[in-house]
């Protein structure tokens, strides 16, 4: 990884579940990237986290990101994937 200051986020990668840091360029733009793929993007965290994941079918998929509340550094993950049959594929105001 480069020598840019990476911002911690409290999302997860929709593809590996990995942690997403967000980076500001110097021209105001906003870099995502996981920690564990490597895979980047701009548009912040909304371009690579599992927060409103939608189904092929057009449907949202019920998941989102959150701090997990049993949380024990070195055993498990401190932000998951958690999934609601009520969450309508809107979180923070955005559709995915």
């Amino acid at each position: 990884m480069d020598k840019r200051d990476w911002a911690l986020t409290d999302h997860i990668c929709a593809e590996c579940i990995g942690r997403v840091l967000e980076h500001t360029t110097e021209d105001g733009r906003v870099i995502a990237r996981c920690a564990d793929c490597g895979q980047e993007a701009e548009g912040g965290h909304r371009a690579l986290c599992a927060c409103g994941l939608v189904l092929r079918t057009g449907k949202a998929a019920g998941f989102y990101c959150a701090r997990n509340g049993n949380h024990e550094p070195g055993m498990n993950p401190e932000i998951v994937g958690l999934f609601d049959e009520n969450v309508c594929g809107v979180v923070d105001g955005y559709t995915r």
